[in-house]
């Protein structure tokens, strides 16, 4: 019987053994990062960072493996995307699957939200558009569209199928895209303007294998007082702290995005900040110094580096708030 590992550790595993199968030492992308190698030992702290995004983009730099992630995906035991995807499991069909998972878009452990749209019979679930994820983290991006898409597969028993793979990134070309050939068997199509996975509506009736209504409601029950017991007497500024916080575990998060978790127009947003006499910007920046701070303190890890995982589109100013908080 495989012993149970937590998704950090399952991740964490993957990585090395897609790293070993290279012929990689890990740890000398560590290093080349001015990171401790070390902190292979410590996957519940690594995994759900924005250091592990550049630990893979770093890898994918120095041994020219564009396909990382792919292979990331291919060592996995199971998807590791976080509640929705245990919750989008537990359900009965994929359709109500799918929608239990963006009831709790907050949670997904990928870059970004996913989203569906039904046009013309075609479902295509998608994420918003984002410089973090496609350009500055491709590779924990395209992680988390394996991993969606393997779920998919898996919990439908293999029955459902693609009909086209969307990406945000050019083609990796030759033997890489040989790699993405193999392990989405359908349709490619990249330099598009979202990554988005695409398939027939039918199969959103599709029973699923792994359904537990009793898994599902457990679940559910646990999330729901978890977030009574975090959200519940929070003003709107403390809930949008809380939900900005809970994705700069390892992401980032725009203005649209915040306004969909809170369930609040953007309208509703932006008065929240007028009546707080802040802005977006300068919240998300005041976010982003401390979970900053809090990687020196946990990973040692150089201010610069720090800077540019965190807020890649504006690390200057980020560099700029840590010298003056430092």
């Amino acid at each position: 019987m495989r012993p149970f590992l937590s998704d950090e550790e399952d991740v964490l595993n993957a990585f090395l053994k897609a790293c070993n199968e290279l012929g990689i030492d890990a740890k000398d992308a560590l290093k080349s990062l001015d990171l401790a190698p070390s902190l292979l030992a410590s996957p519940e702290k690594l995994v759900p960072s924005h250091l592990f995004n550049q630990l893979l983009e770093e890898v994918a730099r120095l041994y020219h493996c564009h396909d990382l992630a792919l292979r990331v995906a291919q060592q996995l035991g199971a998807p590791r995307l976080g509640l929705p995807g245990r919750l989008m499991a537990y359900s009965l069909d994929l359709r109500s699957g799918l929608n239990k998972a963006e009831h709790y878009a907050v949670y997904y452990q990928d870059t970004g939200y996913w989203q569906q749209h039904t046009d013309n019979g075609l479902v295509t679930l998608s994420k918003q558009p984002s410089p973090f994820a496609s350009e500055y983290n491709h590779q924990r991006n395209l992680l988390g569209t394996a991993q969606l898409f393997l779920l998919l597969r898996q919990i439908t028993g293999g029955f459902w199928q693609a009909s086209q793979l969307s990406f945000s990134f050019p083609d990796p070309g030759g033997k890489f895209t040989d790699t993405f050939r193999v392990f989405f068997r359908c349709e490619l199509r990249f330099s598009q303007p979202s990554d988005a996975i695409h398939f027939a509506e039918e199969y959103l009736d599709t029973d699923l294998s792994t359904a537990d209504p009793g898994a599902l409601k457990s679940l559910e029950n646990q999330i729901s007082a978890f977030q009574a017991e975090l959200l519940g007497e929070q003003a709107p500024l403390g809930r949008a702290r809380l939900l900005l916080d809970q994705r700069l575990r390892f992401a980032s998060c725009d203005f649209s995005e915040l306004a969909f978790y809170m369930g609040i127009s953007k309208e509703a947003l932006r008065q929240t900040f007028r009546d707080a006499a802040s802005s977006f910007d300068e919240f998300r920046r005041e976010r982003q110094a401390e979970r900053a701070q809090y990687y020196e303190r946990v990973f040692h890890a150089p201010t610069a580096l720090l800077a540019r995982a965190i807020a890649p589109e504006a690390s200057d100013a980020l560099m700029a708030r840590l010298g003056k908080t430092s």
